[in-house]
C-alpha cells in the first residue's frame, strides 16, 4: 500500500494577532499547532468514506462519522524548528504526532481488520511507519507555517498527511463497519453452512444409491450361483459342499476387508462390500458351471 498523497494546506485568522505578533509565531505556538490538529481531523471525515465506498460496506451517517473521529486524540510534543527562511517568512517545523484512539475503538478495528485485511490496528500502524505505544501511536510530522500577504492569519501546510490520516480513517472506518462485517461473516457462515449440508445430503443419496445398487448386483449372483450349485448332481454337491462353505467363509472374511480399507464411511464399506461378494460370486459360478456336464 501506497501511503503517498499531497499535504493539507489552511490558513486561519488570528483576530487577537497583531500583524508582528503574527509574524513571530514559531513552531511551538499553541494556536499553530492547534491549527495543524485541526488540519488533520479535517481531512480524515472524507478519508472515512473514501475507505468504506473502496471495501464496499455501506456509508456511514456524517453524524457517527464525526463522532467516532472526535473521540481521537491528537497531540503534537517535541515542537521543534528545521528551517526558518527570513524573506518569505516560512518556517518549517517538526514534531513527533501521537494519536490515541479510546479503546473499544481499537477493539472494534482489530477485530474488523482481521477480517478485511490486516491482522490487527498493530499491524497497520507499522505500514503506516508509526511506533505503538499502548492505545496511542506515534511517528513524526513535518509541517510549514507563513503569514499571509495581508499579515491576517497564518498559512499551515501539512508535507505528508498520508500515514497519520489514513491510519486515523482505516481505524476509524474499520470501527464503524464492524456490525455490518459481522453481519455478512454471518451471512457467509450460514451460506458455507447450507452449501455443506447439501454437499453432506448429495454425498449421502449418492452413497444410499450406490449402496442399493450393490446388493441388487449380489442379490442377482447369488441367485445365480445357487442356481447352478442346485442343478449340480447330487454326488458332485456332496463332495463340493465344504469346499463351498470354506469359500464362502473366505470371501465375507475379505469382502469386509476390502470395504474396511477402502473408507472409514459405513455406507461405503457396505457398498464396496457387496461388489467386492457379486465379484467373488460370478467367478465361483463360472468355476461350479464346469461340474454341471459331470
Amino acid at each position: 500500500m501506497s501511503w503517498k498523497r499531497p499535504g493539507l494546506a489552511l490558513m486561519a485568522c488570528f483576530s487577537l494577532l497583531g500583524c508582528d505578533q503574527i509574524q513571530a509565531v514559531d513552531c511551538a505556538d499553541g494556536d499553530a499547532l492547534v491549527l495543524v490538529e485541526e488540519l488533520l481531523k479535517d481531512d480524515v471525515a472524507s478519508q472515512v468514506r473514501k475507505v468504506l465506498g473502496e471495501a464496499g460496506y455501506s456509508a456511514a451517517t456524517t453524524e457517527t462519522i464525526m463522532s467516532a473521529i472526535g473521540s481521537i486524540e491528537i497531540g503534537l510534543k517535541s515542537v521543534r524548528t528545521i528551517s526558518f527562511d527570513k524573506d518569505l517568512g516560512i518556517r518549517s517545523c517538526a514534531a513527533e504526532l501521537e494519536i490515541s484512539f479510546p479503546q473499544n475503538v481499537l477493539d472494534d478495528a482489530d477485530e474488523a481488520l482481521a477480517y478485511i485485511s490486516y491482522s490487527d490496528v498493530d499491524a497497520l500502524a507499522e505500514v503506516a511507519g508509526f511506533r505503538s505505544r499502548g492505545r496511542a501511536f506515534t511517528n513524526e510530522l513535518e509541517f510549514e507555517m507563513q503569514p499571509t500577504d495581508s499579515d491576517e492569519g497564518l498559512y499551515v501546510e501539512i508535507l505528508d498527511v498520508a500515514p497519520s490520516n489514513l491510519l486515523m480513517a482505516y481505524v476509524t472506518a474499520s470501527h464503524l463497519v464492524l456490525p455490518e462485517v459481522r453481519s455478512r461473516e454471518a451471512i457467509e457462515t450460514a451460506e458455507a453452512e447450507r452449501r455443506e449440508r447439501e454437499l453432506t445430503e448429495a454425498q449421502e443419496a449418492a452413497a444410499a444409491a450406490r449402496l442399493s445398487e450393490a446388493n441388487a448386483q449380489k442379490t442377482l449372483s447369488e441367485q445365480s450361483i445357487n442356481a447352478v450349485w442346485r442343478a449340480l448332481p447330487e454326488k458332485v454337491r456332496e463332495d463340493l459342499l465344504q469346499v463351498q462353505r470354506a469359500w464362502i467363509r473366505r470371501k465375507t472374511a475379505e469382502c469386509q476387508l476390502e470395504g474396511a480399507s477402502a473408507t472409514i464411511e459405513v455406507v461405503g464399506q457396505q457398498a464396496i462390500a457387496a461388489q467386492c461378494e457379486e465379484r467373488y460370486n460370478r467367478n465361483r459360478e463360472r468355476e461350479l458351471r464346469q461340474y454341471l456336464s459331470f
